[in-house]
């Protein structure tokens, strides 16, 4: 009797092993792929604030175009919100995110025209990721409508795109110390001729303000 339940015993185990074997190899896979989502996630930032305070640049041509960018990270959304003031009024900003980590200062006008253009800010602030336009899903220039200044020479963005959609153009993007510029000054201004210019427009593409992107601080409401 006692030899007949060992022969019954044994596959009956066999059959046990062979469920949790297969059962910790799915939760492996589940885990992996969680853990791979989670890692994308904490690297994009999910759940955080980036903010920046732009400062004035060319002034002497633009004036002084000051403004403030909140960008937040939720599961599925990135969310860009951009208020300016006294930039060169009535005019549609051309404006874009820049794979650097700092603004431009008067040493970075490597011609001495006394104008830091579009090629000497890249030098510095690194090339343009996408444009803070009206369609966040592309890299190409699209519609600045959305970021054109009143009378006052004040105007507020925003623009919204899904992870998955930034995650296409920049795999490894995170807001953290990229850096924000707006551009455009009024065609009344005389321009030197060594102004470099992406499309023969030199006005549209003179930067009057920049700021890093930085990690807005916590706040402990108890």
């Amino acid at each position: 009797m006692i030899r007949n339940t060992r022969h019954f015993m044994a596959p009956c185990s066999i059959f046990g092993v062979a469920l949790l074997m297969l059962a910790c190899g799915q939760g492996s896979g589940d885990n992996s792929g969680s853990s791979s989502s989670s890692r994308e996630n904490e690297q994009i930032g999910e759940g955080r604030i980036y903010k920046s305070q732009l400062l004035p640049l060319n002034t002497i041509v633009a004036g002084t175009s000051i403004g403030h960018l909140q960008w937040s990270v939720g599961p599925s959304l990135m969310k860009v919100h951009l208020a300016m003031t006294n930039t060169p009024e009535s005019l549609e900003h051309y404006q874009a995110i820049h794979s650097g980590s700092r603004c431009p200062t008067e040493s970075a006008d490597s011609n001495s025209d006394g104008i830091i253009d579009m090629e000497e800010l890249q030098k510095v602030s690194g090339q343009v990721l996408f444009p803070l336009d009206s369609d966040l899903t592309s890299t190409q220039r699209g519609d600045f409508s959305t970021s054109r200044s009143n009378e006052y020479g004040n105007y507020v963005y925003s623009g919204e795109m899904s992870i998955r959609q930034i995650r296409s153009i920049a795999s490894n993007f995170s807001p953290e110390n990229k850096v924000v510029v707006v551009y455009g000054i009024n065609q009344n201004y005389g321009l030197p001729s060594s102004t470099f210019t992406p499309d023969g427009n030199k006005h549209r593409y003179i930067p009057i303000s920049c700021g890093v992107i930085k990690t807005a601080p916590v706040q402990n409401l108890y």
